[in-house]
């Protein structure tokens, strides 16, 4: 998905734990993002959102995440 939207595959670069650790630090920071205060909800919110993956474009929550790492 990020290649798609003209981010850098970075992440392939990186070792499996590497990989693991920034993810996480990229899906936290997105849902902060969402403002949600309920984390099921936010979780949910998100998964939702990856599945229609221009909304994280356009609410602006795949940068969030891409700035968090």
């Amino acid at each position: 998905m990020l290649m798609r939207v003209g981010y850098q595959p970075t992440l392939m670069q990186l070792d499996d734990e590497e990989q693991l650790k920034l993810g996480n630090v990229m899906v936290n920071a997105m849902l902060n993002a969402t403002k949600e205060q309920d984390k099921s909800k936010a979780m949910t919110m998100l998964s939702t959102y990856l599945d229609i993956e221009a909304y994280l474009k356009d609410a602006g929550l795949l940068e969030q995440g891409v700035q968090a790492i």
